[in-house]
């Protein structure tokens, strides 16, 4: 006779693994999905291991068929617990994602071989037996599932604790739960088969589990893996508390800068460890209330009281640390980092508003002005606000198509009169004013919305050309700037295609500008669409050369006609001797290729006329004129060209 009471226990477990579980309110993410699949199925095995013994203790009461049924279910059911657990350890060391697809053949074909033989186990008799008088037999492939079992689980296990480890992400109370789980999996599992009549291979799978939902799971949810600060969860439910009960509070929010950098550099690993090190002065050194680590860099340091004189010491104690270098294994390292205080309820007014502005700071370039005695760059929460407040400018621009464009000409040296102008937009906001387009620019391609603001701009420029007839003032054609997200767009030559047919307008009437960040950042992409451009007519000019990059591959590799040489670079070349040499040297290797160069920022006659005997074909500037709105600039077109 078996003896039930072990999985009566096993089954109040189980309630109370679920229980616990939902209690949490984990999160909807794979890892918590995977661990309540293996719940309800450690649940399941334990019901059908009970009706299964229930048939064997009472053979008189059940047919052999329902017996047969039930202690097969039970085997599939209990065969699901490793595999399920196996899979769980992978996705806690976060290595699920990387695995090739052989790799994941390895994982599941021993599961894939154990749910076949139990499957054809009522025709071969392979696991068990039960015989005509219902007495149950174990069969020899019960060794072969068992033995595939604990090879499979204590190699998957080791493999996730090694991961973890290089990853710096493995700390003693993980391994001690995983480590746990694996000896009583084993224990109970050997109990059972040597003395079959104690079922207790169901309470040690539920305490295991039990062990997983208290320190692994709960605690993955609640302290950041690499850092072993409260998690981001964590942060946003305090904040949530905070907001509830109208406290007053502060946030101190770091960014660690150039992560991407470090990343590439030295790898994800030691990348892993800097935040362990910046964690760890955290946690030592800055007297606050609560530390936690968000992502990609960012701490935040929360105050509950002396709100200024723990985000003043705070501030001092970072800036000094900043100051040296932090010495990582072998490597003496200099750090910088961007740092703020966002106050509850002056400037903060839902916590929501706290998830915007991280992801402004994360988001937001590195910056050139920190302090150079303690690398850090405090930024107040005015910037933030601008930000935002540009944002609306440019929401409500976009949807009254107030965006204005402007025209600069561009002179041509050979024929003595303006052949082309670059189109330039401006924003001018009915309570802000006027907005730089370097401020608001950046904004419209960090959220997508330049791609239509470029078609707006576009469109405006071909109505333009048609209705001024600007080719008989001697206008060949106008310059569009291109931004990098609008040259990922697939269809984007069709869409300009389409407007310029529209408005009867000639590829050969439009020169389209691209940066040199575009030609660096995506340059297998944009190959193509070039190519095709060029194809069609449209002409290509590199912008702002000189100002970065300044690879002359890319004056190989794409089909550009024009070259536009960044004014920094023409007004450094007439202040400094060795900028004059390279100008000159630049200028000469491009008319070598057979490219047409446009130089901007001419601003005196001095430039103007150095620049043309240098041989620059075409002049740009406030020497010639500002960019001005397009009536301007047609009745500035009739003098000038006339003239």
């Amino acid at each position: 006779m078996y003896i039930l009471q072990y999985d009566y226990v096993a089954f109040i477990l189980n309630i109370i693994n679920l229980s616990v579980f939902i209690f949490y309110k984990n999160l909807r993410d794979a890892k918590s999905k995977v661990l309540f699949a293996m719940l309800i199925n450690s649940m399941l095995a334990t019901i059908f291991d009970i009706l299964s013994t229930m048939t064997l203790n009472r053979p008189e009461i059940y047919p052999r068929w329902y017996s047969f049924f039930v202690t097969n279910f039970y085997y599939l059911l209990n065969n699901n617990k490793v595999y399920i657990y196996i899979f769980y350890i992978l996705l806690v060391a976060g290595v699920v994602k990387s695995f090739s697809i052989w790799r994941k053949c390895i994982v599941i074909l021993p599961y894939f071989i154990t749910t076949i033989m139990i499957l054809i186990n009522p025709f071969t008799h392979l696991m068990f037996n039960i015989d005509a008088n219902l007495v149950y037999q174990r069969g020899p492939g019960l060794l072969i599932l068992y033995i595939l079992a604990l090879v499979s689980m204590v190699f998957w296990s080791m493999y996730a604790f090694r991961y973890m480890k290089v990853m710096n992400i493995l700390d003693a109370a993980i391994l001690r739960a995983l480590v746990t789980f694996i000896i009583v999996s084993v224990i109970s599992m050997a109990w059972q088969t040597l003395f079959p009549r104690y079922l207790v291979q169901g309470i040690g799978t539920v305490l295991c589990e039990l062990l997983l939902i208290m320190v692994l799971q709960n605690r993955n949810e609640v302290i950041d893996g690499a850092t072993q600060m409260y998690s981001q969860n964590v942060f946003y439910n305090k904040l949530q508390v905070v907001f509830k009960s109208n406290s007053c509070a502060s946030v101190t929010l770091i960014m660690l800068e150039d992560i991407a950098r470090i990343n590439y550099t030295l790898g994800y690993a030691y990348l892993n460890i800097i935040f362990q090190e910046v964690a760890r002065f955290f946690k030592n050194s800055i007297n606050v209330d609560e530390r936690f680590y968000i992502r990609d860099g960012c701490f935040a340091l929360l105050s509950l009281n002396d709100l200024d004189k723990q985000y003043s010491e705070a501030r001092d104690r970072i800036a000094n640390r900043f100051m040296d270098n932090w010495h990582i294994n072998d490597l003496s390292i200099k750090l910088s980092a961007k740092i703020c205080q966002l106050r509850f309820p002056e400037q903060i007014k839902s916590y929501s508003d706290v998830y915007d502005y991280i992801d402004h700071l994360i988001m937001s370039p590195s910056s050139n002005q920190k302090d150079k005695h303690s690398g850090i760059n405090e930024i107040g929460f005015s910037n933030y606000k601008r930000q935002q407040d540009v944002k609306r400018a440019i929401t409500a621009a976009m949807a009254n198509h107030s965006f204005k464009v402007y025209y600069q000409p561009i002179y041509s040296v050979k024929k003595r009169q303006y052949i082309s102008a670059e189109a330039l937009v401006r924003l001018r906001d009915p309570e802000l004013g006027f907005i730089p387009p370097d401020e608001f620019i950046p904004l419209t391609e960090r959220d997508g919305t330049i791609t239509k603001l470029g078609m707006q701009i576009f469109e405006t420029v071909c109505s333009f050309l048609k209705h001024a007839s600007l080719d008989e003032s001697g206008i060949q054609f106008i310059e569009v700037n291109l931004s990098a997200v609008q040259c990922l767009q697939r269809d984007l030559l069709e869409q300009l295609l389409a407007v310029m047919d529209k408005y009867h307008i000639s590829p050969s009437q439009i020169c389209l500008e691209i940066t040199e960040t575009v030609a660096v950042k995506s340059a297998e992409t944009v190959h193509t669409l070039f190519q095709d451009m060029q194809e069609r007519g449209i002409s290509l000019a590199l912008d702002d050369y000189g100002s970065g990059y300044s690879n002359v591959n890319y004056i190989l590799e794409f089909p550009f006609h024009f070259v536009k040489l960044d004014k920094q670079f023409v007004w450094n070349s007439f202040k400094d001797d060795n900028c004059r040499v390279m100008l000159e040297s630049t200028i000469a290797m491009i008319k070598g290729l057979n490219i047409e160069i446009i130089a901007e920022g001419v601003e005196t006659r001095e430039q103007a006329e150095t620049l043309e005997k240098l041989g620059v074909g075409y002049l740009q500037g406030y020497y010639f004129s500002r960019p001005i709105p397009q009536e301007e600039f047609i009745d500035f077109i009739a003098e000038k060209n006339v003239s």
